[in-house]
């Protein structure tokens, strides 16, 4: 009770304090734009920000300009706490059932412990929509893609078509090898981005033909506050901060995250989340300190593999800001403390991607196996008896129940 409080209590300070500097561009620009304004002409008075996202985002925004601005500040921190709760709580479910905790109590801990980390605070602060966008990827695979329903994959498709960066996910389904969550989720960002462009033909055409290969419209890559592996290498200077060192960085970076899906022992989706939250942070070429929340997940999954020395120097990292305190200067200091996030994020990488779970012990780890897709198994029952049976099998995460007769379920 005291930490849920602690949370709830920061995450309306941050809310109240703050001026919400994004989600004002995100309405005053989808504004202008409904009254025949371009849409990346617009930007902030007294300031060089204006609309980034593709178009598709723009037109899923317009219900933003249909209510107040109170009522639409309460809303966006709503679903960003809701999708904040739900993540958590999905994330830590199987490590609280093993620990014997309850889970109410384990995840308001976890946020109280989320409520001090930067990038979280920020997201709230600025009305950002990375947590909201995290809660749907998570929905989508907790409730469509590890239960084979045929809407799997929407979700993953609405959040590329507004920020791009969760289509990484995408190849997620793709190397975990469920085909037809890929089609659903390319053809959901394809009917958003092609409808947009039907209705929209200027705005994407400007974005998609200019915006798009401008990677400094949304700031300077080389800032501090991106810890992204571009942003790193660039901090540290020639030769290091080259395009072509930079795809090389990124080579290594996305090999690290393939071998680490694939190694798993049976494909656990929470695992996937954490591996591929992580390495968008390290991939994009612009990772803003609020963008790290996607960070988060693989957090969750070092500290219920027992990892804690890691999953204590990440909260340490990520609650006190280190690139916020230290200043350009020597390469020392521009390759370490400048960095923190992007190491701190490269570790959570390597770790999550190990196979190795500590808190259950060497040599306790299952191989790799097809389990039978529980909700084939009363139609094969019932159709087995006219021969016309068929059983359908999934790549899913194996569990505890997995393991159980079929009678003790």
């Amino acid at each position: 009770m005291v930490a849920a409080t602690f949370a709830a209590v920061v995450a309306v300070l941050t809310t109240a304090t703050r001026r919400q500097s994004d989600l004002t561009i995100f309405v005053e620009a989808v504004r202008a734009w409904m009254h025949g304004g371009a849409l990346y002409d617009y930007l902030k008075p007294g300031t060089p920000y204006g609309f980034t996202y593709p178009p598709s985002a723009a037109l899923l925004m317009t219900p933003m300009t249909l209510v107040s601005w109170r009522t639409l500040v309460v809303v966006q921190t709503c679903l960003s706490a809701v999708a904040t709760v739900g993540v958590l709580a999905w994330m830590l479910a199987p490590w609280a059932r093993r620990s014997g905790l309850p889970l109410a109590a384990t995840t308001a801990v976890g946020l109280g412990v989320l409520a001090v980390l930067v990038p979280v605070q920020d997201v709230l602060g600025y009305g950002q929509v990375n947590l909201i966008l995290l809660g749907l990827v998570t929905a989508d695979l907790a409730w469509g893609v590890a239960g084979g329903r045929r809407w799997a994959g929407i979700g993953i498709g609405v959040a590329t078509a507004i920020k791009l960066v969760p289509g990484l996910f995408v190849l997620y389904l793709i190397v975990t090898r469920r085909y037809r969550a890929t089609r659903t989720a390319c053809a959901t960002f394809a009917v958003l981005t092609v409808g947009t462009a039907v209705l929209a033909p200027s705005a994407s055409a400007d974005f998609w033909l200019h915006r798009f290969w401008d990677v400094t419209r949304v700031g300077n890559p080389a800032s501090g506050y991106n810890q992204s592996v571009r942003g790193a290498l660039l901090r540290m200077g020639p030769p290091l901060d080259s395009a072509l060192v930079w795809l090389v960085a990124c080579a290594a970076v996305l090999g690290i995250w393939i071998l680490g899906v694939r190694r798993q022992p049976v494909v656990d989706d929470r695992v996937g989340l954490a591996l591929t939250g992580v390495a968008i942070c390290l991939l994009s070429p612009i990772a803003w300190v609020h963008h790290l929340v996607w960070a988060v997940p693989a957090l969750v999954v070092a500290f219920c593999s027992g990892r804690r020395v890691l999953a204590g120097v990440t909260v340490l990292v990520f609650g006190t800001h280190l690139p916020s305190i230290w200043l350009d200067g020597s390469l020392p200091v521009r390759a370490g403390p400048r960095n923190a996030l992007t190491w701190v994020c490269l570790g959570l990488l390597l770790a999550v991607s190990s196979r190795w779970d500590r808190t259950a012990g060497r040599g306790q780890r299952s191989a790799p196996q097809w389990v039978p897709d529980p909700r084939s198994e009363e139609r094969w029952a019932t159709a087995s008896s006219t021969g016309t049976a068929k059983r359908s099998w999934s790549w899913r995460t194996r569990t505890d129940d997995d393991a159980r007769p079929v009678g003790h379920r």
